[in-house]
């Protein structure tokens, strides 16, 4: 049985201009809250887009509400996940995103950088475990660049 690639991309647009649905808004009490319901898919047929294409409004539409769905098993194609979030006054600036799943493929994570770019950091089994996190344990977690 020949084993099925499964390659999750994340799209994290903080104040990026990217996002078309309402952002998360993150306040003091949002401290490991679970952001499956705020979550947007796209499946990549093919594997044809890049972090380029997400600034097409086109591509931007083709994204669908995950509607509470928190898998998308195993597929030949890539998956865009897109999460938007915006820091609620009086909240903090920092924030951790961790990805609940323990064991994953590839999963790469585009976060935006100070010069308008993404800053593109991969977890799975294609990278070695300290490589692909900020923090040591067992599901991959992400220092987010500090919201204003």
């Amino acid at each position: 049985m020949q084993r099925q690639t499964l390659a999750i991309l994340l799209l994290l647009s903080l104040f990026s201009g990217l996002s078309f649905a309402s952002p998360v808004l993150l306040s003091t009490p949002s401290s490991g809250s679970v952001l499956n319901g705020q979550i947007e898919l796209l499946e990549d047929v093919g594997g044809q887009l890049s972090i380029a294409d997400m600034a097409d409004p086109a591509v931007q539409g083709r994204f669908q509400p995950a509607a509470g769905r928190t898998s998308v098993g195993q597929s030949s194609n890539p998956w865009w996940i897109k999460l938007s979030l915006q820091r609620a006054s009086g909240a903090p600036a920092q924030w951790w995103l961790e990805v609940g799943a323990v064991t994953l493929l590839d999963l790469q994570i585009f976060l935006p950088d100070a010069q308008g770019g993404w800053q593109t950091r991969q977890v799975g089994e294609r990278v070695g475990f300290a490589e692909g996190r900020d923090h040591d344990y067992r599901r991959a977690v992400f220092s987010l660049p500090p919201l204003s």
